[in-house]
């Protein structure tokens, strides 16, 4: 247990981020129907949002700045994180809403549907962060921050955060409140993929004589005490914009597919219970 404490504590979550490239992100003057295109693009499902220094409250009142690397002066403020769920949530509510533009008398269907369209993919990207729990609030870690310090707040729904590439070497763990020349995006499937090249390497070493952590990979769910109790789904025929909206009030970010014999009254989450048949996740 102590080889692993020791390899987590000594790698630097810019370990993680480091052969990503670029940060992929989106102007604060973007329309969602950009931000689309850029997540499928880059085949992301998030992208922080920028914007001109000394204009804006980043979410949760966070204050995270690109810095020209000779001057050290703002370029941009990052102000939030949009993921497909705000996205998703921001156009089911738009979609229950009826056409607020009339429309002439006799007019097809299909040209109604397509004006709607062109009006929710044309929204400002800005004005929908944080329509997600999650994007209520915007973190960044100091490139110093060991693995073993960033796996808590990433066990805690945090889903994704930003790393600056360059801070004080004194400075570590969550910041919001910072200034770096650039920034990577690490993720909850970052951290996964890095523990699971870990623990297959540590099996394939000859010298691997410990247990504990490296043996996660052959050890049940149950066993590990992770299975959540308090788990909540929808019917399989529910219609998918009653979906984000249960998800949406629910703070969710996933939830399980349910083979329902019963007809609900009203969309609704449902508790799932050890009786209840699963047959997918949304999330």
């Amino acid at each position: 247990m102590e080889e692993a404490k020791q390899v987590l504590e000594q790698s630097m979550v810019r370990q993680l981020v480091a052969h990503k490239g670029r940060l992929v992100e989106v102007p604060y003057t973007a329309s969602v129907g950009d931000t689309l295109h850029a997540l499928q693009t880059h085949n992301i499902l998030a992208v922080p949002v920028a914007a001109p220094p000394g204009h804006w409250i980043g979410a949760g009142g966070s204050v995270i700045l690109e810095s020209d690397k000779a001057t050290g002066a703002a370029r941009k403020h990052y102000i939030g994180i949009i993921s497909t769920l705000d996205i998703l949530i921001h156009l089911s509510e738009l979609h229950s809403k009826p056409p607020t533009d009339p429309w002439p008398h006799g007019s097809p269907k299909s040209d109604i549907a397509s004006k709607e369209e062109e009006k929710l993919l044309a929204s400002s990207v800005s004005s929908i962060i944080g329509h997600s729990i999650e994007g209520l609030s915007l973190w960044s870690f100091s490139p110093h921050t060991s693995v073993l310090e960033a796996m808590e707040p990433l066990s805690k729904g945090i889903h994704r955060a930003l790393v600056a590439l360059e801070s004080p070497p004194m400075d570590h763990g969550v910041e919001t409140d910072i200034a770096s020349p650039g920034y990577g995006m690490l993720t909850q499937t970052d951290l996964i993929r890095f523990l699971h090249e870990l623990i297959a390497k540590f099996h394939s070493s000859s010298a691997h004589t410990t247990t504990g952590v490296w043996d996660l990979g052959s050890q049940s769910v149950e066993s590990l005490r992770v299975v959540q109790s308090n788990i909540f789904g929808v019917p399989a025929n529910m219609p998918l914009v009653d979906v984000l909206k249960c998800m949406s009030q629910g703070a969710l970010t996933a939830v399980a597919i349910l083979d329902l014999r019963q007809q609900l009254i009203k969309p609704e989450l449902v508790p799932v219970s050890q009786s209840s048949i699963v047959i997918a996740c949304v999330t």
